[in-house]
Formats: C-alpha cells, sequence, structure tokens
C-alpha cells in the first residue's frame, strides 16, 4: 500500500495542491495534518504510522512532513527503514528508498544534509517571527492571534466557550475540561483567568 502524509504549519494554510501531488502519485491513502504548535506530537502521523506494514510505501511532499529537528528526521527515517517501509519525499527526487546501490548511500547523505536545513530553517523563522512580535509590540501594533473561544462568540465557538465555563463553575479540572472539550489547556486557562478577572 502507498500511504501519503502531509503537514501544514497553521489552520488556514492550504494543503491543496500537495494533497494533489499525492493523489497523482498514486497514494491509496493521504493522511492531512494541520498544527500550529510545533512541538505537536502528530497525532494524524501517528495514527497513519500504526497502519505502516513492511513492504508498504511512505510518500511525504518534503521532508520536514518527517519531523522539524535533525534527530527526530534521522531516527524516524532509520525506524521506517529498519521496518522494511519505503520512503519517497516529493519535493527531493534523490530521497527515495527504492533506489539501489550508490544512489540509495547518495540519499543517505542528503538526508543529513537536509535534515539540519530544515531544522535550521526552523528556527531561523521562529526567530525572525519572535523580532518582528517584539518590534510590532514597541509600535503598539501587535495584537495577538484572533481568539475563537470568548464571551461573545457565536456558533460552535460559543457553546465550547459556555461548556468550559460551566465545567470551570463545577470545579472539574483543566485536565479533564480538556479531553471533554479537545481545547488546548492553555486556551482553558486563559478563559479561566478572565473569568476570575470578572469575579
Amino acid at each position: 500500500m502507498i500511504f501519503g502524509y502531509v503537514r501544514g504549519i497553521s489552520e488556514t494554510q492550504s494543503l491543496e495542491r500537495q494533497i494533489e501531488e499525492l493523489r497523482s502519485f498514486g497514494c491509496d491513502f493521504i493522511f492531512e495534518e494541520k498544527q500550529t504548535d510545533l512541538t505537536c506530537d502528530k497525532p494524524v502521523y501517528k495514527e497513519m504510522r500504526s497502519k505502516l506494514c513492511s513492504g508498504d510505501i511512505l510518500v511525504v511532499y518534503d521532508l520536514s512532513g518527517l519531523g522539524k529537528k535533525f534527530r527526530e528526521i534521522r531516527d524516524e527515517w532509520k525506524a521506517l527503514i529498519e521496518e522494511n517501509i519505503e520512503i519517497i519525499v516529493l519535493k527531493m527526487p534523490i530521497l527515495d528508498t527504492r533506489k539501489e546501490g550508490g544512489e540509495r548511500t547518495v540519499a543517505d547523505l542528503v538526508l543529513s544534509l537536509l535534515s539540519w536545513v530544515v531544522e535550521e530553517e526552523g528556527e531561523r523563522v521562529r526567530i525572525a517571527q519572535k523580532k518582528g512580535i517584539e518590534i510590532a509590540k514597541r509600535q503598539g501594533k501587535f495584537m495577538g492571534g484572533k481568539r475563537r473561544y470568548h464571551e461573545n462568540a457565536t456558533g460552535e465557538e460559543k457553546i465550547i466557550y459556555d461548556e468550559v465555563v460551566r465545567c470551570l463553575k463545577d470545579n472539574i479540572s483543566i485536565m479533564n475540561i480538556h479531553r471533554n472539550t479537545g481545547l488546548s489547556r492553555n486556551t482553558i486557562y486563559i478563559i479561566k483567568e478572565e473569568i476570575e478577572k470578572l469575579k
């Protein structure tokens, strides 16, 4: 079986072009993951990983699909190889473990180099983001991300917000509220602080 995996770095990023390339490649299953937290443990990837068997092929759009850190990418690559799962990186055709002999050795070398590049690029983006936010704060332009769950929210967001408020009033633990609603603990703490301020 051929499994495809793409990962976005935000909930609003469109992955349709990447998904279309995976379809064109002939993937039997395509797993799509969107996240804003670079330290996320990738639940969709973990679900897909549990389905991979010896002889399967994993197609990722780019190397960051395997991780954000050099060691993370390298260790996952080695683990897949040891389980006899072939790996193809669409954006870098040389990273194709189906190739034999010298090409495969070159692929291992390129993997090491590109894994480092991915990690460095991620760090560069984080530093640039941090500096941009600091400048915007000094200029009074930074307002933070748009909040979805608040007292004046509408639709599903309002329903979830009201449920969090109810649970907090009933002294239900943050962890249980997180499990029941799917909201991050950080978001729940923010709501809790707002309620306490209103008191």
